[in-house]
């Protein structure tokens, strides 16, 4: 049948919608959600997804993203950056 190959990741979530902030700081890199604009420290790679698991819009090599055209509602942000994935679940206002 062949070989199967499986490497696992460590994946950081945040909810911005509980915990109340729009930006937090952690192991060198910056996540800021304000103003319906996703802004991260350096370069990523950067990946939205609606509450059914569609991805609604995605950028790479980007340092900010823009949700603007997107519908009011609860979104997971996917950040792909110096080998390590990051999620955060916000509001579009």
């Amino acid at each position: 049948l062949g070989n199967v190959a499986s490497e696992s990741i460590d994946v950081t979530y945040t909810d911005f919608i509980t915990a109340g902030v729009g930006s937090v700081a952690a192991d060198g890199a910056s996540f800021n959600f304000a103003n319906n604009t996703i802004t991260v420290d350096g370069i990523a790679n950067i990946k939205v997804f609606n509450a059914a698991g569609q991805q609604v819009a995605a950028e790479a090599n980007v340092s900010s993203l823009s949700l603007n055209g997107l519908n009011r509602g609860v979104y997971l942000i996917v950040v792909a950056k110096d080998n390590a994935l990051k999620a955060y679940k916000v509001a579009v206002k």
